[in-house]
């Protein structure tokens, strides 16, 4: 948010009394309200022969005192917030957003010189809706040789008045006063934009900017960001690895000359490239250059899942059939960890904090730790039949996972806490975003994603389509993709 802070100053010398206002504008919210005008004078005293007339004291806020000449001397004094006698009282200024105080009015002296009109009101603040208009004061009685000057007029508010014309004197021409200026625009929107907009010089604009897949009906089904400052995406139904740029240009790689190719998930290795696995039965490596080349799993009939990085600085890999998790160096040598006291069944997989690889086995409803010499911990997760699915090291040290209309933490040492979805909604895919907080995608009767903070606050937010797989951009933003309809999409964290 930002804060705008305006000051009123006196204009006269004798001036008694300042407005101060303060206007908080946003981008989801409306100017404040505005101050009230304070300040004021009394009128003047009538001046002997020749001397002048006394001060009248100060008085409430608005239109300047009257002031009345001496007999023949030059005119009386105005009093607090008023010049008397030939020169018209200045007016009260404008508190934010109200009216600006009106001209004060003068009654020229007997034989006083040329009389002079109140100036008008200073500055009105902007406010909502706020009206400033300066009157000019009357012109002097009675000048020897000159009429009034017309009154300046009132600078606007928010669509300021312009000031009156000044009055003549007797035998005076009024000049007349100039027309009040206008308040400047604001930068907030009208109304508060949706979770999924942001105010930009008044106007609600879209976070949300998607960009089609060339290959219709490819299927992006996981997404990374790569070593080389682009992200990468597997293309499940057709086979292929593509490559998107920040500004949103796509390129796409493959398919690779093997049968089933089949790219399910993908992740940033350890020796600059990228790596997927392939539900087709194959890990592959993908040079930024786009050259792909394939290894085989011991055994390439238990499907290639989901696959990331080691802290070892191998490539570990879950496995949709069987009961071990593989490993790949990143030279393409392949071996097998097994997993003790289960069913077939696992899914996300993630480096931990604490030098461990941890996945999810949803056969036994467990959140598995798995040390990189293949020592196994289980944790069973508190809510039966949970549905977890994805899971992530987080930026609080301790790692967090997508359940069936919950987010789930759990410790290095195994300690599980739960949290509870607002709405209701699914969980899908999960991603350290780079503002520090956990981000996810999921759907139940609209599609949102989701941002969950180490305290375990989550907010959702409405996005067009549902989201897929998740991940933070080099940019600086969360990118996920829209697998019904072959988009990569981009949602804007700090327009």
């Amino acid at each position: 948010m930002r804060r705008s802070v305006f000051t009123l100053e006196l204009a006269a010398p004798l001036a008694l009394a300042a407005a101060l206002a303060t206007i908080t504008a946003g981008c989801y919210g409306m100017p404040k309200t505005k101050g009230n005008d304070d300040g004021g004078g009394g009128g003047g005293g009538n001046g002997g022969g020749g001397t002048y007339g006394s001060a009248g004291t100060g008085g409430g806020a608005g239109s300047g005192g009257a002031a009345r000449g001496g007999s023949t001397g030059t005119a009386g004094r105005g009093g607090a917030t008023s010049v008397g006698g030939a020169t018209g009282g200045t007016g009260a200024m404008g508190g934010s957003a109200g009216t600006a105080g009106a001209g004060g009015s003068a009654i020229g002296g007997k034989g006083g010189t040329t009389g002079l009109a109140g100036r008008g009101g200073t500055i009105g603040s902007a406010g909502t809706g706020g009206i400033a208009s300066g009157t000019a004061g009357s012109a002097g009685a009675g000048g020897s040789t000159g009429g009034g000057t017309g009154g300046t007029s009132g600078r606007g508010g928010s669509s300021g008045v312009g000031g009156a014309s000044g009055l003549g004197g007797s035998g005076g021409t009024a000049a007349a006063g100039s027309g009040g200026r206008g308040g400047g625009g604001g930068t907030t929107c009208a109304i508060a934009c949706s979770s999924s907009a942001y105010c930009d010089n008044g106007t609600c604009k879209s976070r949300v900017t998607a960009f089609d897949v060339p290959t219709p009906g490819s299927v992006p089904s996981s997404i990374t960001a790569g070593p080389d400052g682009n992200l990468w995406f597997a293309e499940y139904s057709a086979g292929k690895i593509g490559r998107i740029t920040p500004s949103g240009m796509i390129t796409e790689f493959g398919p690779p000359n093997y049968p089933n190719a089949s790219p399910s998930s993908i992740t940033a290795g350890s020796d600059g490239n990228v790596w997927y696995a392939d539900r087709g039965g194959w890990i592959g490596r993908v040079h930024p250059n786009g050259d792909i080349a394939i290894f085989q799993p011991a055994d390439s009939n238990n499907y290639p899942t989901t696959i990331t990085s080691g802290p070892d600085g191998n490539l570990w890999f879950t496995q949709f059939y069987g009961t071990n998790i593989g490993v790949c160096t990143t030279a393409g040598a392949t071996s097998e960890k097994a997993v003790p006291n289960t069913v077939r069944g696992f899914d996300g997989i993630t480096s931990g904090p604490d030098g461990n690889i941890w996945f999810v086995d949803y056969g036994m409803n467990q959140i598995r730790r798995m040390s990189p010499g293949g020592a196994v911990l289980g944790f069973a997760i508190p809510t039966p039949d949970s549905a977890a699915k994805t899971i992530v090291a987080g930026s609080d040290g301790n790692l967090w996972f997508t359940e069936f209309r919950k987010i789930g933490r759990i410790t290095p040492s195994g300690a599980i806490t739960e949290y509870p979805v607002p709405t209701g909604q699914t969980t899908d895919n999960v991603t350290l975003g780079p503002d520090g907080n956990v981000w996810f995608t999921g759907e139940i009767t609209t599609p949102e994603l989701g941002r969950v903070t180490p305290a375990g606050e989550i907010t959702l937010y409405a996005i067009p389509a549902m989201g897929s797989a998740i991940a933070a951009g080099p940019d600086g933003n969360i990118w996920y993709t829209d697998s019904n309809t072959s988009k990569i999409v981009r949602y804007l964290l700090n327009p």
